[in-house]
């Protein structure tokens, strides 16, 4: 049977893997598993935090966490800038790159804890919080959002792909740990922002 009169599928298959297919291969082998587990781990945190803390606290944890997500949203674009760039810089640039990067993404962190301390009170009063601590936190826990989503990417970039699963799992698991233990010493809705 001649190339042509075959299925392109079936010509892939017996195709050789080239680098990037390899690649692609490794990072499905090893960072897919370690997301699905990491949005289990999150998922476990948002049962334990219902079961901790209590209707009305969860509910304004809920609605902190979805400002959280908003605040997420430049850390992913530098993801995929850094990304591309690690990925496309030699390695006697990469140094160079990754300062700049550094510079970069602790300015957008502190932007986005900025905006959330200054809107923090208003945050309070909006959501009829009893303090003003779950808000502060909120602001902490946007600090270093981009510097992660930065980290991913240089990972990403140097296709470090078991680095990067490690990442995610420590960070789904440390949250859920600590996060447990925060609320359930008795800090409440602060603890589990913290």
């Amino acid at each position: 049977m001649a190339a042509a009169d075959r299925e392109p599928l079936a010509l892939l298959a017996e195709a050789p893997p080239v680098p990037a297919q390899a690649s692609l291969r490794r990072a499905a082998l090893l960072v897919a598993p370690a997301m699905a587990a990491a949005n289990g781990l999150n998922y476990a945190f948002n049962v334990v935090m219902s079961r901790e803390l209590g209707p009305a606290d969860y509910g304004a944890l809920g609605a902190l966490l979805a400002v959280v997500l908003v605040g997420t949203v430049p850390g992913v674009a530098l993801q995929a800038v850094v990304a591309r760039h690690t990925a496309l810089a030699r390695d006697d640039a990469t140094a160079g790159l990754w300062a700049a990067v550094l510079v970069a993404v602790l300015g957008v962190g502190a932007a986005l804890g900025l905006l959330a301390l200054i809107a923090s009170p208003g945050l309070r009063a909006f959501m009829h919080l009893g303090s003003l601590a779950p808000c502060l936190w909120l602001a902490v826990a946007l600090l270093p959002l981009p510097l992660l989503s930065s980290v991913h990417g240089m990972l990403q970039g140097r296709e470090w792909f078991g680095a990067l699963a490690a990442v995610l799992l420590v960070d789904a698991a440390g949250r859920l740990v600590i996060g447990f233990g925060l609320v359930h010493g008795g800090l409440g809705l602060a603890g589990a922002l913290a």
